[in-house]
Order: C-alpha cells, then sequence, then structure tokens
C-alpha cells in the first residue's frame, strides 16, 4: 500500500501506528489490519451467524457469513477469539461460540 501512496517505509510505519493507537484499525495478523468499521461489522456478522447456529458455529460456517477466503477467515477468527469476542472449543470439533 505505501508504494501505492508513494510513502516511504518508515512513514508508512509511523501512519499505521498511528491509526492504530487512535483505534482506526485493529491489526488482525502481522501484515493485515481491518478498519474499526470492518472489525465492527465482522464481530456482528459472526455474532449473528454463532446466534443462528444454536449458539456454536464451524469455521466453515462462519467463513461463508463473512463471505472471505478460508485464510482471511481464519485470521479474522483468531483475532476474535485472541481479544475474548469468541472461544474455540477443540474438543467440540472446532465450534466457536460467544464469550
Amino acid at each position: 500500500m505505501g508504494e501505492q501512496l508513494q510513502l516511504d517505509r518508515d512513514t508508512m510505519t509511523r501512519a499505521l501506528r498511528e491509526l492504530s493507537l487512535n483505534r482506526s484499525i485493529v491489526k488482525v495478523e502481522r501484515d493485515v489490519a481491518l478498519s474499526a468499521a470492518a472489525e465492527a461489522h465482522a464481530r456482528g456478522v459472526v455474532a449473528t451467524a454463532i446466534e443462528a447456529a444454536s449458539g456454536a458455529a464451524t469455521t466453515s460456517v462462519l467463513r461463508e457469513a463473512l463471505g472471505v477466503s478460508r485464510k482471511r477467515a481464519i485470521s479474522i477468527l483468531e483475532h476474535l477469539d485472541a481479544v475474548r469476542f469468541t472461544v474455540l472449543d477443540k474438543e467440540a470439533g472446532g465450534l466457536r461460540s460467544l464469550r
């Protein structure tokens, strides 16, 4: 993205850090961030899908609800687990539920 905006690496790093500090973006994994609005939307989609699945849903169901690739869905879902929005129950076949 920095190249498209013609920004050097340091400027881009400072800009992303500032956006993260003021919570305009949410870091999902090392090189992936979502806007705060996109993260809030993902939370809503995941909550609705889990509730529709009687309180627990598979990664596949949640990926389909999010409308993203499996790789991106896993990144988002692991982020939601890390911020304690959802919990992954590996003993229940990998079902996620809301905390």
